[in-house]
């Protein structure tokens, strides 16, 4: 059969696939967004999700000390997908329904009282369908998170102490950060840093315990409950999952090996009989014709592509494909099948920066919030003092972010903070703007885009940025009055101002909240005007 022919035939199944598959989706209305069953490419068939609408302090896509980035890597090399959540959980849990659906509650900086009563209700509903939690807490119900965990946790029979599980060691580190061990896999050198003790009734059982306890009444650093269609698994302490340091956090001995298996156990519960999951058929490529040329998404860094999870960039793609471009995801791309544009949304591991330069003519970086603990002044005293303690020394070459190698080439730089804002019911929503016509859009715990050197290049645009009353804040361990208070961020060194945090050249349209793109926010009235500006942009030559 001639070439041409079947490249026409090939090109035109894939349009229908993707018609076929978007049109058998169960859209539903929100208020605020277009929920769809979400479509798991072959491969990528569980999903965990880090709830952010609780001002959660930590996150997967982010490189720093604090960040989860190098836990969102592992995750994504087994083919789970990660994403984030910034909606009211009762609207995202009835379209996450379904075993192999884990949901990660972690600690909130500045917590409210208590979780809503509809979002308490809808995990639950959540749980009753198979779907699993992993539930953070802390120390000395730091951030007042016992309060805030403990209404959720009660009804599965685990509770916070307010004593930690402490070891029997005389030094800081052997004390605060004992090794434990896990009673149902064979995993003796866990290092939790300085975890809550936990007490269970039935039918929650033990999940982890001190080796060495200073006190045998609070040895237990984890909790588990089976007794559900989905399981609920509690861990005592929040840098167990983080980047940390070589020989810390996620680093440290049987730390990683003991989080995946965990992974594994939450996401192979059992979905009750009678209950919709909210996956659909899957396809193993994504390629689509355009005539407009083609988009490439790569997964170089580990990035997100174009699957239907929820920060995933399906919806995007698709509307892409609408307005005429071709579609191609592929893992690694070779420089001979040079794209018209390049998407690397998020990466979480580093890159050859080089080579993707040369795999396309144009550029959409997409970055998110992002923290350092490198500027001493603006490091909490606490801070500074357990990194003495504790030895840590990092290198602060090692958290960059993976896109500032291309971004800096091209005159800018992801800075590594968080834009925060004076809104009361959550200061990760930053207010900002678009330069040109003034209109307003939220900033969902977005980053800045600073200048690579002492101003941005001539051709190098400012289309967006952030109101006067936001501020980039590189530490989010919050200042808490222990046990059981927290007060809002106060920055007393750090200028307010209108930030940039959408910027464009020819060859580079760099964005710095991934929220904007993902299949939650694109086809909000914010997502479309974004999207609006990046056909335009396209349309622009190189």
């Amino acid at each position: 059969m001639n070439k041409t022919i079947v490249a026409l035939v090939a090109a035109i199944l894939g349009v229908a696939a993707a018609v076929y598959i978007c049109t058998n989706l169960a859209w539903i209305e929100t208020a605020r967004f277009r929920a769809v069953d979400f479509i798991i490419p072959a491969g990528e068939k569980e999903e965990v999700v880090f709830d952010q609408s609780y001002m959660q302090m930590s996150s997967p896509f982010d490189t720093g000390i604090q960040g989860m980035s190098m836990l969102a890597a592992e995750l994504r090399h087994r083919k789970i997908s990660v994403s984030i959540n910034s909606l009211p959980l009762d609207e995202l849990l009835p379209m996450f329904m379904g075993a192999g659906h884990i949901l990660v509650l972690g600690v909130p900086s500045v917590p409210p009282a208590q979780y809503r009563d509809n979002d308490i209700e809808a995990i639950r509903s959540f749980v009753s369908a198979g779907g699993a939690l992993l539930v953070i807490t802390e120390h000395d119900n730091a951030y007042a998170n016992h309060r805030f965990q403990g209404k959720l946790l009660d009804h599965y029979g685990i509770t916070m102490n307010l004593e930690s599980a402490f070891g029997a060691g005389k030094t800081p580190d052997l004390e605060n950060w004992p090794l434990s061990t896990s009673l149902l896999w064979q995993f003796k050198n866990i290092k939790y840093f300085y975890a809550t003790s936990i007490s269970t009734t039935d039918p929650a059982e033990t999940f982890t315990v001190v080796n060495k306890p200073k006190s045998e009444k609070f040895r237990i650093n984890g909790a588990i409950n089976r007794k559900n269609p989905g399981t609920v698994v509690t861990l005592g302490d929040y840098e167990i999952l983080w980047n940390m340091t070589p020989g810390s956090g996620v680093r440290y001995g049987d730390n990683l090996a003991f989080i995946m298996k965990t992974v594994e156990l939450l996401k192979g519960t059992q979905q009750p009989q009678g209950t919709k999951s909210h996956t659909a058929p899957a396809i193993d490529v994504l390629q689509m014709a355009g005539a407009k040329g083609t988009v490439l998404f790569s997964r170089l860094g580990n990035g997100l592509v174009p699957d239907c999870s929820v920060s995933g960039l399906y919806r995007f793609a698709r509307k892409l494909h609408e307005a005429g471009y071709g579609i191609s995801v592929k893992d690694q791309p070779q420089n001979s099948e040079k794209a018209d544009c390049l998407v690397l949304a998020c990466p979480v591991t580093s890159f050859n920066a080089d080579e993707a330069l040369g795999l396309a003519r144009k550029f959409i970086l997409v970055a998110d919030g992002l923290t350092s603990m490198e500027a001493s002044e603006e490091m909490n005293a606490s801070i500074k003092v357990a990194m003495e303690q504790y030895h840590l020394k990092p290198d602060f070459t090692e958290y960059d972010h993976p896109l500032n190698k291309i971004a800096v080439s091209m005159g800018f730089r992801f800075a590594p903070v968080t834009v925060l804002s004076d809104n009361a019911s959550n200061q990760f929503e930053a207010r900002s703007y678009w330069t040109d016509n003034d209109r307003e859009f939220l900033l969902r715990r977005g980053c800045i885009i600073e200048p690579a050197s002492s101003a941005f290049p001539g051709e190098l645009r400012v289309m967006a940025r952030t109101e006067h009353d936001c501020w980039p804040e590189k530490n989010l361990i919050n200042t808490f009055i222990a046990p059981g208070k927290a007060i809002p961020y106060e920055p007393k060194r750090i200028k307010r101002g209108e930030f940039p945090v959408v910027v464009s050249s020819r060859r580079v349209f760099a964005i710095s909240d991934v929220e904007l793109l993902t299949n939650q926010f694109i086809n909000t009235p914010e997502g479309k005007e974004l999207f609006t500006r990046i056909i335009e942009w396209l349309g622009e030559s190189p």
